[in-house]
């Protein structure tokens, strides 16, 4: 019985392209297994890493930066088996979060437009939820917002651990403008949220 890893392996290919036209077999295969480390195929040997199907995956929130309202998307992965250890691995591009449902893009335009363009939690939600219907208790506020704020701090985003420094929406602003070189600074959300796409799709296994 195969042995399925947790989440979704971050692709190199440019989540643009990977959402235009499912990437070939052999482009969206990883270099190596990310669980026994084995590589997909060496030099005059068979593969390690076989093509498994594909899957769908819902993500929630804006398509592109145009302001366009938050959407649901369905998003197809590549799944490959490892001979080795009989993982599947699922490969994705780096719009998908491990943690949550929302995109890579809807947490960094969401963070980036209440923090540096200070937009009020109602706004950044109207832009990017998909969901019209709000809580009756709290309508004005966004529980998201926070989460992907202590998130960020925590390292669990796209960032290693940041300090915490004044008050919640402070901090999440240094941490963000530190994506961006100093010559950009100060910055508004968009750029932020190409920094933060760029970011992700480097570090990604390729």
């Amino acid at each position: 019985m195969p042995r399925s890893i947790l989440g979704v392996r971050h692709s190199s290919i440019v989540p643009e392209r990977w959402t235009a036209a499912l990437p070939s077999v052999e482009e969206a295969r990883p270099c190596r297994c990310p669980r026994c480390g084995v590589a997909s195929q060496e030099p005059g040997r068979p593969l390690q890493l076989v093509g498994h199907g594909v899957v769908s995956r819902c993500i929630w929130g804006p398509a592109d930066l145009k302001e366009t309202p938050g959407t649901f998307q369905t998003v197809l992965l590549r799944r490959y088996r490892c001979l080795s250890c009989k993982t599947v691995v699922r490969v994705g591009p780096a719009l998908i979060e491990r943690r949550a449902m929302y995109s890579t893009l809807a947490i960094a335009l969401a963070l980036a437009l209440w923090v540096i363009e200070g937009w009020t939690a109602s706004e950044v939600r109207s832009l990017v939820s998909p969901f019209s219907v709000r809580g009756v208790s709290a309508p004005s506020k966004w529980a998201s917002l926070k989460r992907w704020s202590h998130w960020l701090l925590q390292g669990r985003l796209w960032m290693r651990p940041g300090p915490v420094w004044g008050s919640l929406r402070e901090s999440v602003l240094l941490h963000l403008r530190a994506v961006l070189p100093a010559e950009l600074l100060p910055v508004c959300a968009v750029p932020v949220v190409k920094a933060v796409l760029e970011f992700r799709t480097l570090e990604a296994i390729g």
